[in-house]
């Protein structure tokens, strides 16, 4: 898949598009509809069509409440903005499911203060040359939103796009899942989450110095940084059974997230992972986890002593939990 993220660098021979746009925070299985709905619609040309998903980043929540207050508005949504994929997440699941073609539109000021006609006309017609537009009934764009699928079929003659609108059922279906998904999260079943995304939920970062205290009782972790995902969900503090993929190799695992108890660190929940028979110095790379099974709680232990033997004791309980994986 090709991912473009600066408008010029799309290339002008992408034409007669087969296009969808939005978030795709998860790119869960209410997503998945829409892509392939985009697959479905390239093929049904006499010659396949590219696919496209346009999204945004940052998040177009960010830009509107510091638009709105900077302007000295009330914030509209006072719900934490909690994201279930970064952008690399969410690219990866994207290529997954069939697309050809990710552009990530920087949303800023100036993208977002278009008029819904310089929407169309400069970004979507010029750049995407659109033939096909698969788009939700609930789809706004332009100054102050203004725009609509309303307008877009308006428009769509004078253009010479087709416009395919998503049904308000699977709309509201794809925000009722995302809630869903988040609140399984929160709560630690993981399986629940793994269910309604129609895939696993990912952790993913930089694999970052920690206190190195996990090697010298016999559990080395891989510590990752998130300073850079302030609005990335981390799921409820516990041991996790996981597999982490370094590279295009898949290892199992066992996953930390919590606040460190017996060493009383009282700092930010951290996100470690021990790495089944795993030697390799992977300092600064970047790593996926595979979040799968909640093993238990995270709890405050005598000595390290204790806590070494109850890790061996989750290590247990995560192979058998990984058993069946065919890695």
């Amino acid at each position: 898949m090709n991912i473009y993220y600066r408008l010029e660098d799309i290339p002008p021979t992408l034409r007669d598009t087969v296009v969808t746009i939005g978030s795709f925070d998860g790119v869960h299985r209410g997503h998945q509809k829409i892509l392939e709905q985009v697959c479905r619609t390239s093929r049904a040309s006499d010659v396949e069509l590219p696919r496209v998903v346009v999204t945004f980043e940052p998040h177009p929540r960010l830009v509107l409440a510091a638009m709105a207050a900077a302007a000295g508005k009330p914030p509209t949504n006072d719900e934490k903005l909690e994201l279930l994929t970064t952008l690399a997440e969410k690219a990866y699941w994207i290529a997954r499911y069939g697309i050809d073609h990710l552009i990530v539109v920087p949303f800023d000021l100036a993208f977002a203060n278009q008029s819904p006609e310089q929407y169309i006309r400069d970004f979507l017609v010029a750049k995407l040359h659109p033939k096909h537009l698969i788009i939700g009934y609930d789809h706004r764009f332009g100054h102050r939103r203004s725009g609509s699928i309303e307008y877009l079929q308006e428009m769509s003659s004078q253009y010479g796009y087709q416009v395919h609108e998503i049904p308000a059922a699977d709309i509201d279906n794809i925000k009722i899942s995302s809630t869903e998904i988040r609140q399984a999260l929160r709560q630690g079943d993981a399986r629940r989450a793994t269910q309604l995304l129609g895939h696993t939920f990912q952790l993913s970062g930089e694999v970052v110095y920690g206190r190195q205290l996990g090697r010298t009782i016999g559990f080395p972790t891989a510590n990752l940084d998130f300073s850079q995902q302030p609005h990335k969900l981390i799921p409820k503090l516990g041991i996790y059974s996981a597999t982490v993929r370094i590279d295009t190799t898949t290892h199992k695992g066992m996953l930390y997230i919590g606040q460190r108890p017996t060493l009383d660190d009282n700092l930010a929940a951290s996100v470690e992972v021990h790495i089944f028979d795993f030697k390799d110095n992977i300092y600064g790379q970047n790593i996926s986890i595979d979040v799968l099974h909640f093993l238990r709680q995270e709890a405050k232990f005598e000595d390290l002593s204790a806590l070494r033997q109850q890790l061996q004791r989750d290590k247990v309980q995560a192979l058998s939990s990984l058993r069946d994986l065919k890695l």
